[in-house]
């Protein structure tokens, strides 16, 4: 695992959420209410949303374990889920997946689980 350095990167000074208060993406950290907490989930991703970087910074958040916050429009507990999943892709196929991320859509991997002998979904 490399660690980089926000401050080295240079994707962060062209994200959405420069000038956003850094609370919008801490939800998870916060002692909040449930209804509160998915409110401001719902805020830090709709900013991810019209982000031109979102991709950088899922990919650095995977990358260096980010284990709180919103990142790339990903809870942790979401980044997790794509990290698992990343770890068990079949890296012989033509799609590189670094961090979980599809190299050729710059979007994380979705992996469905289906039933053995089932045919994958469509």
């Amino acid at each position: 695992m490399t660690t980089t350095s926000l401050r080295t990167s240079e994707w962060v000074h062209r994200a959405a959420c420069v000038g956003v208060s850094p609370e919008t993406f801490s939800s998870e950290d916060l002692p909040a209410s449930g209804t509160v907490r998915r409110s401001t989930t719902a805020a830090a991703k709709a900013v991810c949303a019209m982000c031109p970087v979102s991709a950088e910074c899922l990919r650095y958040a995977l990358e260096n374990r980010v284990e709180y916050g919103v990142w790339g429009g990903f809870t942790g507990a979401e980044r997790q889920q794509i990290a698992r999943s990343a770890r068990g892709v079949d890296r012989s196929t033509d799609r590189s997946t670094d961090g979980g991320i599809d190299r050729s859509t710059d979007r994380p991997l979705r992996r469905h689980r289906s039933a053995p002998g089932a045919a994958p979904p469509r």
